[in-house]
């Protein structure tokens, strides 16, 4: 089912140009051990958040939902989601033919990649040093 719907989402991926600004690394633009991702998320200067995605894997970043029993993958909130605009259900992280990108999930406050704004339910692909803004929440992401 997954991999179907990340064929559903090919014809609607951006890449963004290389003349958006990013943060300087030194590391690869993309690594992958094997048949997963290591990411790993430096949110607000406090302690990063290790994340090991599957190539045919995704991962939801939000808020639980007590209403519903969901709990996402990424619950960002230890760090004051709720009262910097994270929704329950913010944006994703999924991989598409191999390469890793972030959609927002029509989230409340939006989805910044690198100060852009992301179009709702469009996949944009990430690379090393890339800065991710859910709502007030800023998020650094390390490739590893």
């Amino acid at each position: 089912m997954l991999e179907s719907s990340n064929k559903a989402l090919k014809g609607n991926t951006t890449h963004l140009t290389e003349s958006t600004p990013t943060v300087q690394s030194s590391a690869s633009l993309f690594s992958r051990e094997g048949a997963s991702w290591h990411i790993t998320l430096l949110i607000q200067e406090e302690q990063p958040i290790p994340l090991r995605l599957s190539v045919k894997g995704r991962a939801i970043l939000g808020r639980p939902d007590e209403a519903d029993g969901f709990m996402p993958e990424i619950d960002v909130t230890p760090f004051n989601g709720r009262d910097k605009g994270v929704s329950r259900r913010h944006a994703e992280f999924v991989t598409i033919e191999g390469q890793l990108y972030v959609r927002d999930l029509g989230s409340t406050n939006g989805t910044r990649l690198n100060s852009q704004l992301l179009q709702p339910h469009r996949a944009y692909c990430l690379r090393e040093g890339d800065l991710l803004q859910c709502g007030n929440l800023y998020m650094l992401i390390k490739l590893s």
